[in-house]
């Protein structure tokens, strides 16, 4: 079965939910950092998780739907 284009934007917006976690994860190391991008990045902990439940339920959905595997 081919992947549909649902799929593999669910699958980009699963690899900016593993950036943005390990980000958060190291965030001590890019608040040493001046660049400009990391400024208006909130790296918060509960933002953080809540974009983790929020991916997971679209992704359960998703492939609930067909459109994934």
């Amino acid at each position: 079965m081919a992947m549909s284009i649902e799929g593999m934007v669910y699958f980009l917006l699963l690899l900016d939910v593993i950036i943005y976690t390990g980000m958060t994860i190291t965030k001590n190391w890019h608040k040493k950092k001046t660049h400009i991008f990391w400024k208006n990045i909130p790296l918060d902990p509960f933002l953080n998780i809540y974009f983790l439940v929020l991916a997971g339920w679209l992704g359960f959905a998703l492939y609930r739907l067909g459109f994934l595997f």
